[in-house]
């Protein structure tokens, strides 16, 4: 997918019911931004290749009922500075090691109800927006 779209720095996937995973070659690597919003087929497992979006600063998340949980290659996202997390049902927790992120500023959670754990102890370092 990202060969053919190396100069794309912003990406909207929204209302695509039917998917369900990502392409085995991931995301276009120059993105500094990224929305998913409504898709409801949304495996946990999915595999987005976030550790290659070594610009990526605005992730958002949202309308994707079968999400439980993210995959562990959230920890590699040093640049993100906002996440936003919105109407995801059937989350149950945040991502692992979200206290180190140390670029993250804006963290807004609404709307997940089975939300069981927020933020231990540590929250990230430069946090300074968090709406819940």
């Amino acid at each position: 997918m990202h060969n053919n779209l190396t100069s794309l720095e912003e990406l909207s996937i929204e209302g695509c019911s039917s998917i369900s995973s990502f392409p085995q070659g991931g995301l276009p690597i120059n993105l500094i931004s990224l929305s998913i919003l409504d898709c409801k087929k949304l495996k946990p497992t999915f595999e987005l290749g976030l550790h290659k979006l070594t610009h990526l600063t605005n992730l958002v998340f949202g309308r994707c009922k079968e999400l439980v949980s993210f995959p562990d290659e959230w920890l590699l996202l040093s640049t993100l500075s906002s996440l936003q997390l919105q109407r995801l049902p059937n989350l149950k927790m945040l991502p692992k090691g979200i206290e180190n992120l140390s670029c993250l500023e804006d963290l807004e959670i609404w709307e997940c109800d089975n939300l069981q754990t927020l933020l231990d102890d540590q929250q990230p370092k430069m946090l300074q927006n968090f709406n819940f």
